[in-house]
C-alpha cells in the first residue's frame, strides 16, 4: 500500500512539471517577447547622417552670408553713366546730355558762314588737345542745339555770342535750321546767308 502511494505521489508531480516547463527544444525556437526587436545600429546611423546634412547645410548658409559680394559689372557703352552738363570734354569742350547720350561742344566759329561752309567744317574737323587728335565731329540737330542752348547757355555754364547757330538739315531744300542764342527761338534760314554760327558736336 506505501509502494502504490508513492508511485501515486511521483505520478502526480511527474505531471505537474509538464504543464508548468517547456521543453529547451521549443525555448530555443521562441522568441523573447521581454527584449524588443530594435535596430539600434541603423537609427543611430540615419541619425548620424541627418545631422551631418544639417551642418553641411549650416555651414554653406554661414559661407553664403560671409563671402564678400562680387565685384559689380561695369556698364557697357549703352548703359554708361552720364556725365554732368558743363563738365569739361576731353576734346577741350564742354559736356552736356542728350536723350541719354553724352555729347561734347566746341564752338569752331561765330564769325558768321553759310550752311555748306559750316556742313564741311564740321565733317572735316579734327580737334587737338593735349597731343591728341579728336574727329568724329558734326553739325548738331535741332534738339541737340535746343539742349545745349538750356543746359550750357541758359544755365550760365558756357557763355556763347548770342547769335544764330546751324542745325543739321534733315530735308533738301533751300533752308536750314536756324537757333538764336538769346531767346531759344527756332526758325529756317537760307542756306546761302553767310552770317549763322558753327557749333560742332561729337558723342563721348
Amino acid at each position: 500500500m506505501k509502494t502504490f502511494a508513492s508511485l501515486l505521489i511521483a505520478l502526480i508531480l511527474a505531471l505537474a512539471s509538464c504543464t508548468t516547463t517547456t521543453p529547451m527544444a521549443l525555448q530555443e525556437d521562441i522568441p523573447s517577447t521581454a527584449q524588443p526587436t530594435s535596430q539600434p545600429d541603423i537609427v543611430e546611423t540615419s541619425n548620424e547622417a541627418d545631422t551631418a546634412n544639417e551642418n553641411t547645410k549650416v555651414e554653406e548658409l554661414e559661407e553664403i552670408e560671409t563671402t564678400e559680394p562680387s565685384e559689380p559689372i561695369e556698364n557697357t557703352t549703352d548703359d554708361k553713366p552720364l556725365i554732368e552738363p558743363g563738365t569739361a570734354g576731353q576734346a577741350g569742350g564742354v559736356v552736356f546730355t542728350y536723350e541719354g547720350a553724352n555729347l561734347e561742344e566746341f564752338v569752331v566759329d561765330t564769325d558768321g558762314m553759310s550752311y555748306e561752309e559750316a556742313l564741311t567744317i564740321s565733317q572735316n574737323c579734327t580737334m587737338i588737345t593735349n597731343n591728341e587728335s579728336y574727329s568724329g565731329w558734326r553739325l548738331p540737330s535741332v534738339d541737340e542745339l535746343l539742349a545745349i542752348y538750356t543746359q550750357l547757355f541758359e544755365t550760365g555754364l558756357v557763355e556763347f555770342e548770342e547769335t544764330y547757330y546751324w542745325a543739321a538739315s534733315t530735308k533738301d531744300s533751300d533752308t536750314a535750321p536756324v537757333v538764336y542764342f538769346g531767346t531759344g527761338f527756332e526758325t529756317d534760314f537760307y542756306k546761302d546767308m553767310d552770317f549763322v554760327g558753327l557749333i560742332v558736336v561729337r558723342d563721348i
